[in-house]
């Protein structure tokens, strides 16, 4: 591939005092593809061009000055230099020429200032002013010019020649913004839509906006009013140029209009007429309740203080349930209400366009009488406490003011067992506002009937059904003492002495076993029937000391034995060993005084007798004492029929100073048998064979022994006395 042939001689030609322009043409014949032509400016070179262009404007040049110009053509076969071509720039060009000012003084009117081109110039000397956006040019001879008529806030580029005969120098453009103006052009708003509550609106930019915009402000008056609100201001960056106003009034006309702002001035559009519809009422006031009772009550809806249309129904609320629909009377009467119980009341008025409701309003009904309250429950039962819980009534109908809780004992004894005495009886026992009480000293194994009442200030409900529940086994008791009878005295070897027991123990829910009849310590006779609370024994001798003591043998306990009775001739003195206070004695018919006197006509026939029976073999029984908490469990040989036995003393036993060994009780029952002597004195009797003295009205210690004094001779019975826990009437129930 070879190289392009030589390109033609280029033109040159001379623009000013240092500007040329050079132009040239494509070698005729390339051989290949031209890939660029270098400037060659007296065999220097100047620059490098594409293949397509053509021409190049070479400035900076000197005035008055001879240059050649060359052109080479390249392709990948080589280069080709064209013959150089000789120009001469202009002579006396200005030269030095400076910068120029401008200032814009308004939204259209720039100036522009300039000074003194430098030397050697030509003379004259006269300017060129172009505005290169309008394509203005004005020639003047002063160094300042003024370019009015100008766009408010436009960018603007001016340039400046400063030219003599021989040609113009151009200094560097400049850049000029005119000042703002207000905004101009701005076409009025839209009403896009109306509601009852709302009316939205949209308008559009400023055609001459004349200024950066600051903002916009929506405004709006009433129809045929001059007094002007601003709804709503916006401030860049601008939302969607849209907006909804919400504070309107329905069935209501508005005029709006939009103001745009820059930082020269504001400019408004024309007002735009909008009318709200019809929507649902404000102002509705709560229900005026006049009259309320247990189950009803009686209202008036008032109209609502603005409509906001044509009122077309109302209605009461009452607990959000709709009453009837209503286009008259006003008057409300609600039935079927609960008692005491509160209501919420809302008034609601309608228009075609919806309803408005007011505030809800509390009533409460009036009281009633409470129903329906639960029977008690019963928690935490031992042998003598019970704890009784309860709820309040399920319909109180009104504030409960205070709970009744009523215990009712139940007389019931098992097939086969002895019935005690029982007066069953309904008692209150508590009266307070609490939901719970306990209930102590109960008796055991015994079933209580528990029923509560509750009270408002209108009246009370009992529960209709009671509670039943019985307390636990315990220990048997000993409730009480033996009981005694003397008959057949008329007879002259013989006397029947009877002892009853029935009032003596409490079995608490335990299976009776066995009664064990001691004499003297012996056993005298064993019952099986724990129906059989008596028994008579014949005895020939008088003048004899008895003591009798019970046995209560059950399946789940240690056998529990009753206090003593001693029998001295006619009398019977009791000491009880159980219970904490004696019991009286019921008085005998040989305390009254024609027995007395009786008795001193039959001691001369006794005296007799006993005379003759000082002769004869003595045989007497011995004496078993019995004190507070003791009693014999190993006297079993002991026979009051075989004079020469005698009963096996205990291991020991206890009394309530402490304990006494075994052997007070033989050396009591060696003196009996030997020294059997009896001291009479007035209005004392001595037994001094067994250490204990029996008084009418003194109490005295002997060998460690109480003998409480008995209140009086005349029994006191043994009647249950056990109460219930709680601070009131005692209770008298009987265990089953």
């Amino acid at each position: 591939m070879a190289a392009p042939s030589k390109p033609p001689v280029p033109v040159a030609t001379a623009l000013s005092s240092n500007t040329v322009n050079i132009t040239f043409s494509a070698p005729s014949s390339p051989n290949g593809v031209i890939q660029r032509y270098s400037v060659i400016r007296n065999k220097t070179f100047v620059s490098l061009l594409d293949a397509y262009t053509l021409s190049y404007l070479v400035i900076g040049l000197q005035q008055s000055t001879l240059y050649g110009f060359a052109v080479e053509a390249q392709t990948a076969g080589g280069t080709s230099l064209s013959d150089t071509t000789l120009v001469r720039t202009f002579p006396e060009a200005p030269t030095n020429v400076s910068a120029i000012n401008a200032t814009a003084i308004s939204s259209s009117v720039v100036v522009l200032e300039w000074e003194e081109a430098g030397e050697p110039y030509a003379q004259p000397v006269y300017y060129l002013v172009t505005n290169f956006v309008t394509g203005e040019v004005l020639n003047t001879t002063s160094l300042t010019a003024q370019l009015g008529s100008l766009t408010p806030y436009t960018l603007y580029s001016v340039g400046l020649s400063t030219c003599t005969r021989y040609g113009c120098t151009e200094s560097v453009p400049v850049d000029v913004v005119t000042l703002e103006a207000p905004p101009s052009s701005l076409s009025a708003l839209i009403v896009t839509s109306a509601t009852g509550r709302s009316i939205a609106i949209q308008w559009s930019v400023p055609t001459q906006s004349n200024g950066i915009l600051t903002g916009y402000d929506v405004e709006k008056r009433l129809t045929g009013n001059t007094t002007i609100t601003t709804a709503a201001t916006y401030q860049p960056p601008f939302p969607a140029l849209s907006y909804t106003d919400t504070s309107v009034y329905p069935v209501t006309e508005y005029e709006y209009r939009v103001v745009a702002l820059n930082s020269a001035g504001l400019a408004a559009s024309a007002w735009t007429r909008a009318r709200t519809l019809e929507s649902f009422p404000d102002g509705v006031v709560t229900p005026d309740v006049r009259q309320v009772t247990k189950s009803s009550l009686s209202t008036v809806l008032h109209l609502p203080a603005r409509p906001n249309g044509v009122i077309t129904a109302f209605r009461l609320y009452v607990n959000s349930s709709a009453g009837a629909v209503r286009k008259e009377n006003q008057n409300v009467l609600v039935t079927g209400l609960l008692p005491f119980t509160v209501y919420s009341l809302v008034s609601s008025f309608c228009t075609r366009a919806g309803c408005g409701n007011s505030t809800s309003i509390a009533v409460r009904t009036g009281e009633d009488v409470p129903r329906e309250i639960m029977p008690p429950v019963i928690t935490g039962i031992t042998a003598r406490f019970m704890r009784v819980n309860w709820e309040s009534p399920t319909e109180p109908n009104g504030e409960i003011v205070r709970f009744l809780l009523f215990i009712t004992n139940v007389c019931r004894a098992k097939a086969g067992l002895p019935q005690l005495p029982c007066a069953a009886q309904r008692q209150m026992i508590y009266r307070g506002t609490a939901r719970h009480f306990d209930v102590h000293n109960l008796t055991p194994f015994t079933q209580y009937f528990y029923d509560v009442q509750a009270e408002n200030s209108v009246g009370s409900v009992s529960s209709n059904e009671s509670t039943v529940h019985a307390t636990l086994i315990a220990a048997p008791e000993v409730t009480g003492q033996l009981t005694y009878s003397i008959s057949n005295m008329s007879a002259v070897e013989t006397i029947d002495i009877v002892i009853e027991w029935s009032q003596a123990f409490r079995f608490n829910g335990n299976q009776f076993v066995r009664y064990v009849l001691l004499e003297n310590g012996a056993t005298a006779m064993v019952i099986a029937s724990a129906v059989q609370t008596s028994a008579t024994l014949e005895r020939r001798e008088y003048g004899l000391n008895y003591s009798f003591a019970v046995q209560l043998a059950m399946s789940s306990f240690s056998e529990v034995q009753t206090s003593a009775i001693y029998v001295l001739q006619e009398r019977v003195v009791t000491t009880p060993a159980v219970v904490t206070e004696a019991a009286e004695v019921s008085k005998p018919i040989h305390e009254t005084a024609g027995f007395i006197v009786g008795m001193v006509l039959l001691g001369l026939v006794l005296i007799v007798v006993l005379i003759f029976c000082i002769h004869r073999p003595s045989r007497k029984d011995a004496v078993g004492i019995a004190s507070d908490g003791t009693h014999y469990d190993n006297l079993q040989s002991y026979s009051p029929n075989e004079p020469n036995s005698r009963p096996t003393s205990p291991a020991r036993y206890n009394n309530r100073r402490g304990k006494a060994k075994s052997d007070s009780f033989d050396d009591a029952w060696d003196l009996e048998r030997s020294n059997l002597s009896m001291e009479r004195e007035p209005g004392k009797a001595r037994l001094v064979n067994a250490n204990v003295n029996l008084y009418r009205g003194d109490t005295e210690d002997v060998e460690g022994w109480d003998v409480p004094r008995p209140e009086s001779r005349r029994s006191r019975g043994t009647e249950d006395d056990d109460g219930v826990g709680y601070e009131g009437p005692l209770l008298k129930d009987t265990a089953i």
